[in-house]
């Protein structure tokens, strides 16, 4: 009964009516010029098939489980596990999150919604290979937040909280939303992520927070298969290998939706790589944080040790077995396993650069 509507509708159909659209037959359909994506072909082929999905039936090291990790937590109700690939390692816990949990965090993401961006050398801006919409979510500001960074915990055996990884963030694809092939962790010294001193990314969960009627997968470009969304289902895999180099099969793409509406949710998890520039600077400041003070059983054994080996440049049983077993408390037992072996592997090579460092893992 509104005037003014019924005039706009006249003179948007006197529009239309002037300026016909072009019919479908004489549209074609033209692919972007850019040739920053030499992987375009195989990201768009996996993206409308699934390339070659491993076969869990010929590989007998594809299964599917009932998971706990070890952790008491998950005796009684274990998360359901899916080995999707070993090459790279890519996990999908399915039933990871429930409906309500889901819902709750679409509602709290939503007004703080906003384009989406990447990094740019040494700043961050958005992109046209990143069109969806993302906000951040810290546990301080809603209890499910808290709930899920634990639960991350316990099937990864990772600390998720801050400063050792970065805080969830949730993802909007609306149609046509896509992000093309990328990885995750830093591929460039001039990284936004170094610049804030967070460390580079060694893993990612990606958790699906709503289903997709059609596209949407994830396309994993060299290992050539790609995962479609699975609602309530987390997605796992290592970014970087156990010596903090980066996994080039890695790289991946988020497929553009055709269908539907795509909610996703990631927690990146950081890690601070160990040089070896000498024995005595191998102590990584981590470990200082993780003790109670400076003068801790802990600390004082790695520089007893050190100074032990920066002296006789040789080890002994008596010496190396404690500083395995502070090493085993203060950082395995709390969550810190991969900076455990990092830190373990960076020794061996320090005292025997020729040798095998694997081999001296078996004193464990």
């Amino acid at each position: 009964m509104n005037r003014r509507v019924h005039f706009n509708v006249e003179k948007y159909e006197k529009l239309l009516n002037e300026n016909l659209p072009a019919t479908s037959s004489g549209l074609t359909l033209k692919r972007p010029d850019g040739i920053y994506l030499r992987t375009r072909n195989a990201y768009e082929q996996l993206c409308q098939t699934k390339g070659s999905q491993p076969k869990h039936f010929e590989n007998p090291s594809l299964f599917c489980d009932y998971f706990t990790n070890g952790s008491p937590a998950l005796f009684l109700q274990p998360i359901r596990r899916e080995i999707i690939s070993l090459q790279p390692y890519v996990v999908l816990f399915h039933g990871f999150v429930t409906q309500a949990e889901a819902k709750n965090i679409r509602k709290y993401a939503m007004p703080g919604l906003r384009r989406s961006v990447v990094a740019s050398g040494m700043n961050q801006a958005t992109a046209e290979y990143r069109i969806s919409k993302s906000a951040w979510l810290k546990e301080s500001a809603h209890e499910v937040v808290g709930k899920l960074d634990q639960r991350i915990t316990l099937v990864t055996g990772l600390n998720v909280q801050p400063p050792y990884a970065e805080y969830l963030q949730v993802v909007n694809y609306g149609i046509g939303g896509h992000y093309e092939p990328h990885f995750d962790h830093a591929t460039s010294d001039s990284s936004p992520l170094y610049r804030l001193k967070t460390g580079n990314r060694v893993a990612t969960i990606m958790i699906y927070l709503s289903p997709v009627q059609a596209g949407g997968s994830t396309a994993f470009i060299y290992a050539n298969f790609s995962v479609p969304v699975v609602q309530n289902a987390a997605l796992f895999w290592w970014n970087l290998h156990k010596n903090g180099q980066g996994n080039v099969d890695t790289l991946h793409a988020g497929c553009p939706v055709i269908v539907g509406n795509k909610w996703g949710m990631f927690k990146n998890k950081n890690f601070h790589k160990v040089t070896c520039t000498a024995v005595t600077n191998i102590v990584h400041p981590k470990i200082i944080i993780l003790s109670s003070s400076t003068h801790s059983p802990l600390v004082q054994i790695l520089f007893k040790f050190f100074s032990y080996v920066q002296h006789n440049r040789t080890y002994t049983e008596e010496w190396w077995k404690p500083l395995l077993y502070i090493l085993y408390f203060d950082l395995y037992n709390g969550c810190q396993w991969l900076l455990f072996f990092n830190i373990l592997q960076k020794i061996l090579f320090c005292l025997h650069p020729k040798k095998e460092t694997h081999k001296s893992l078996e004193l464990f």
